[in-house]
């Protein structure tokens, strides 16, 4: 149980690395 849910707190964390990652170059783009 507790090794599920570290994995999914790391999915978790990936996503809104990924997400951020996103926006900000979007935002970027079109600053632009």
């Amino acid at each position: 149980m507790a090794v599920m849910l570290a994995g999914l707190i790391d999915v978790i964390m990936l996503f809104y690395v990924a997400l951020n990652g996103y926006f900000c170059d979007g935002e970027l783009q079109l600053k632009t």
